[in-house]
C-alpha cells in the first residue's frame, strides 16, 4: 500500500510538471497560439503569414503535441535518477511511467483539462501572461508534490527498516 502511495505522488508530480513545461512552451510561442485560435475560428485567417516563421501552422501544431512527450521522457529520467539516489525501487519509476500514458490521455480529454486551461484566465486575458502564470503554478505544484513523494518514500523506507529490525 505504501508503494502505491509513492507511485501516486510521483504520478501526480509528473502530470503537473509536464503540464507546467507544456504551458511554458505555449507561453514562448504565444503569438503562434493566438494565430491558431484565430485559425480555428476562421480557417481563412492569414495571421500565420504575418508571423515571421519558416514553419507552417501544421508543423507547429505537430510540435505542440510532441513537445510534452519529450518533456515527459526527461521528467521520467529525472524520477529514475531520484529513485536511484534515494534507493527507492525502480519499479516505482516504471509503474509511474506506464500509468502516466493513461492518465495524461484522461486529463487531456476530460473535464480536468478545461479546469487546467482556465486557471490563467482568472488573472489575465493576455496569452503570454496566461500561459506563463499557468506554467509557474503547475510546475510549482508538481515540484511540491515531488518533494512530498520523496519524503513519503523516505518515511516508507524507514518504517520498513524498523519493522525488519524488530522481526
Amino acid at each position: 500500500m505504501n508503494k502505491i502511495k509513492l507511485i501516486f505522488f510521483q504520478l501526480l508530480a509528473f502530470l503537473f510538471i509536464v503540464n507546467g513545461i507544456k504551458r511554458f512552451y505555449f507561453a514562448i510561442n504565444s503569438e503562434k497560439m493566438d494565430c491558431i485560435s484565430a485559425y480555428i475560428k476562421d480557417s481563412e485567417s492569414d495571421c500565420w503569414q504575418q508571423i515571421s516563421t519558416q514553419e507552417n501552422i501544421f508543423e507547429f501544431m505537430t510540435d505542440m503535441q510532441i513537445f510534452p512527450f519529450y518533456a515527459g521522457l526527461y521528467i521520467m529520467v529525472l524520477f529514475l535518477i531520484l529513485n536511484v539516489i534515494f534507493k527507492f525501487s525502480w519499479i516505482t519509476t516504471l509503474s509511474t511511467f506506464i500509468l502516466s500514458f493513461f492518465t495524461i490521455r484522461l486529463v487531456a480529454t476530460g473535464y480536468l483539462n478545461s479546469i487546467l486551461n482556465s486557471l490563467g484566465s482568472l488573472f489575465t486575458q493576455d496569452t503570454f501572461s496566461r500561459y506563463l502564470i499557468e506554467s509557474m503554478i503547475y510546475t510549482l505544484i508538481g515540484l511540491v508534490v515531488l518533494i512530498v513523494s520523496i519524503r513519503s518514500g523516505k518515511r516508507i523506507k524507514k518504517q520498513s527498516r524498523l519493522q525488519s529490525e524488530m522481526a
